[in-house]
Formats: structure tokens, sequence, C-alpha cells
């Protein structure tokens, strides 16, 4: 008989199992539907990967889109700002070429008015030359003039008296006054332009404001609660330089509670004031210039109703402090 348990055991310790492959591991996803079919979807895992990337990539590219609008936005106002300002520089312009344009008129007539009197006194010079003429062919001899003067009746003398007197003295004497009046009125105006222009020089810088600001607006982001607030800085004082400081925005509601009220830059107020010696919005202008303050996390510019614009020097001398009517975009 065959030993069967030998060979079994032979078998056995000879076999040797082959090494199968790693198992594969992944997600799959399995739907029951209501008729008990079941449904699966392979490589769950991946599928949700993609979608995540593909939803954080457009996420990014919306957020950059934003970023983009925003700077376009700002620089469309200050675009607008820098037109406005040009507008009103044109319109000063003109305003000055008209007035340069009225004294040369004045002049111009002036010395028409001058030029009819010369003609008019050189025609008297013509006739007291003439009037001089006949009086010398009367008396040829200077000796023999007053002789036959002397010869003369009574009558004749009263007749010679008033032309020796009259024509010579009334040639001579308007001219003598329409030259002086002509010459005074020349000098005077001369004066009064010279006088004008001395007086420009002369006004003291004082007398000009130092910046001025003529408009503030504020507008606000809700998706960032992010309030901007923008407004012009503009030197008027001519031939007074650069001007650099620290501007602050206090926007204010209703209320008188200056805990309410949001400072921009934010620091510390003195009697409602900022002090001027820490730094703000910091700006250097020749001529004019557009400023942005902005602040993150803050409530709607709805509940302030008014805000105040202060300007600090280099010193921390208080140039300007305006209130402005507030207008949320």
């Amino acid at each position: 008989m065959e030993n069967f348990s030998g060979d079994f055991e032979e078998n056995m310790t000879q076999f040797k199992p082959k090494k199968g492959g790693k198992i594969p591991r992944h997600s799959t996803l399995l739907l029951v539907r209501s008729d008990g079919k079941i449904k699966q979807i392979q490589r769950f895992k991946a599928l949700v990967l993609i979608y995540a990337l593909v939803f954080a990539s457009a996420a990014g590219s919306a957020g950059w889109f934003y970023f983009l609008y925003q700077n376009a936005a700002e620089e469309n106002w200050h675009l607008q700002q820098a037109r406005n300002d040009l507008q009103e520089q044109v319109r000063a312009l003109q305003g000055g070429k008209k007035l340069s344009i009225s004294p040369l008129t004045e002049n111009a007539e002036t010395k028409i008015k001058i030029q009819v009197p010369e003609v008019q006194t050189s025609q008297r010079k013509k006739d007291d030359n003439r009037a001089k003429k006949k009086i010398k062919t009367d008396f040829p001899d200077e000796k023999q003039a007053p002789e036959k003067v002397a010869e003369k009746t009574e009558p004749d003398a009263d007749k010679a008296e008033p032309d020796e007197k009259v024509e010579p003295e009334i040639a001579i004497a308007p001219e003598t006054e329409i030259d002086k009046q002509a010459e005074e009125q020349t000098e005077e105006k001369g004066n009064d332009s010279s006088a004008d222009e001395q007086d420009l020089e002369q006004v003291p810088p004082e007398f000009f404001p130092r910046i001025l600001s003529e408009k503030l607006s504020v507008s606000y982001d809700k998706g960032r609660k992010r309030i901007a607030v923008r407004f012009n800085v503009r030197n008027p004082s001519p031939g007074s330089g650069r001007i650099s400081g620290n501007a602050f925005v206090v926007l204010k509601p209703n209320t008188g509670n200056q805990g309410q009220w949001l400072v921009m830059p934010s620091t510390k107020l003195v009697s409602g004031k900022p002090s001027g010696t820490e730094a703000g919005k910091r700006f250097a202008i020749a001529r004019y210039t557009n400023l942005l303050i902005a602040a993150q996390n803050q409530r709607s510019p709805e509940y302030f109703k008014n805000a105040t614009l202060f300007i600090f020097d280099e010193s921390g001398k208080l140039m300007l402090e305006k209130n402005f009517p507030l207008n949320a975009e």
C-alpha cells in the first residue's frame, strides 16, 4: 500500500506559496440604488483632491482680479482728481489772461489820447511862427521898432497892444499845459502800475493760507470692511517752495463721545485734535497731490456724519483744520 501520509508531508514541506503583488490601496465609493443594485465610483479620493484644487485656484484667481479692480478704481479716482485740478488751473489762467489784456487796452487808449494834442500843438506852433514872422516884417530893425511905435497915435497903439500880447501868449500857453497834462497822465499810470507790482510783491506770506483742501470723499468695501478716505492737498502760496507734513482724518457721528470717533491713522487725541507730534499720512508737495487713508475691520461709514481733516507741518504746527460733510460711496 502506498504511504500517503509520508508523501503528503513531503509535499507540504516542499511547497512554497507564490508571493503575490502589493494589494492596491484606493478609495472606492459604493452607491446603493433603491432597487438594490450597487454602483462603484473608483478613485474617489483622487476626484475629491482634483475638485479641491480647482476650487482653490478659482478662489485665488477671483481674489487676484478683485485686487486688480481695486487698484484700477483708485488709479481712476486719482486721474479724475488730477483732471479736475487741471481744469481749475486752466480757468485760473484764462482769468489771468483777461486781466493782463485790460491794462494793455488802457495803455493803448492813453497813447491815442496823448497823440491828439501833439497834432494840435504842432499846428499852433506853425501859426505862432507865422505870427512872429509878420511881427518881424513890421519891425525889421529892433532900434526902429520902438520909435515907430511911439510915433503912432494912441488908438493905433491900442490896436497893436492886443496883437502883440494875445497872439503869442495864447499860442504858447495851451501847448505847455497839454504837454504837462499828457506827461502827468503817463507818469501817474506808470507809477500806478509799478505801485501795484510792488504791492503784490510786498504782500507778506502770512496773508496766504499755507495749505488748502477742497474735496474729501469716503468709500466702503463691505467684503473686507475697509473704509477709504480720499482728499486733495494744494499749496496756494506763490513761490513758497515745497511743503511737507502729516495728515489725519477724524470721522465723527452726531454724538460728541470721542470713544466713538474713528481716527485715521490711529493716534491719540488732545482736546479733540491729534497732537501733531506722531506720524500720520505723510506728504510732500510743490503744487498739489491726492492722498488716501484706509482702515480695516471698520463699521459702515453711514454711521459717521462728518469728517475733520487736520494737517500739521514737520514741526507739529497745525496748518489746516477743516470739516467736511460725509457722503459715503
